[in-house]
């Protein structure tokens, strides 16, 4: 729904002022129409910013430790940076797994483990936090209750599109 309204935004915002009976009422929807583009944009960027760089962080670390196709995992993690809460833990869990399987030791599995979590732990913690601030906050029970309930109407897709489904809903209201 966000990609086709931010296609056809001016199709939209035309049909939608159309509609709009006094000349004041139709420069209020305009600002209002603008306003929600705006919020919706900055928050993909921002999004797109966090994620390819949890994505290049995160395979340059494993490179450095020596974990094999590390670009394929740091882009395995930038994905996941999508999913809040959960994406980060299935990144944890996935790389500790890699980690075991690759080196076999519990300690090369903990610095895999430990690399994973402190580079989603900065980026959600502080990177994210500070970006969105610009971008429009969220309240973080909005966030986890839309996550809840988007994947579990939708599975994994639901969990990939709660956040971008709730910031639209915020930007409507």
């Amino acid at each position: 729904l966000t990609f086709f309204l931010l296609n056809e935004n001016d199709t939209f915002k035309r049909k939608l002022v159309r509609r709009m009976e006094t000349r004041g009422s139709k420069r209020l929807t305009v600002e209002i129409l603008n306003d929600i583009a705006r919020q919706i944009e900055r928050f993909i960027w921002v999004q797109i910013v966090t994620c390819s760089g949890v994505a290049v962080v995160t395979g340059l670390s494993l490179w450095w430790l020596g974990v094999d196709q590390p670009a394929v995992w740091g882009g395995f993690a930038g994905l996941l940076n999508i999913v809040p809460y959960f994406g980060p833990l299935i990144v944890t869990v996935v790389l500790s797994a890699v980690g075991f399987l690759q080196f076999g030791t519990l300690a090369d599995t903990v610095k895999v483990a430990g690399v994973a979590l402190a580079i989603t732990t900065v980026e959600g913690n502080v990177l994210t936090p500070h970006l969105l601030s610009r971008a429009g906050s969220l309240n973080h029970v909005a966030i986890f209750v839309s996550l809840a309930f988007w994947s579990w109407v939708w599975g994994v897709a639901g969990m990939l599109l709660a956040v971008p489904l709730l910031m639209v809903a915020k930007a409507v209201c």
